[in-house]
């Protein structure tokens, strides 16, 4: 009977050469990939972000331009 050889997980140094070889192509193909995933956001960081929208102090461009420059 033939013995598998396993091979070792690469860490992550390695990981970094191998991305490093890899045309901007293929780059674009990896980063595709790895962000295909479903990431959940948790309900208090949506809650988090909401709160400072809404104390975020928006004005226009032009208001912004006379304030700067009194």
């Amino acid at each position: 009977m033939d013995t598998l050889k396993k091979n070792p997980k690469p860490n992550f140094i390695q990981v970094k050469e191998i991305v490093r070889k890899l045309s901007p192509n293929q780059k674009l193909k990896l980063n595709d990939f790895i962000w295909q995933e479903d990431i959940k956001i948790p309900q208090e960081h949506k809650i988090l972000v909401r709160q400072r929208k809404e104390k975020a102090l928006v004005i226009n461009w032009e208001k912004a331009i006379n304030i700067l420059n009194q």
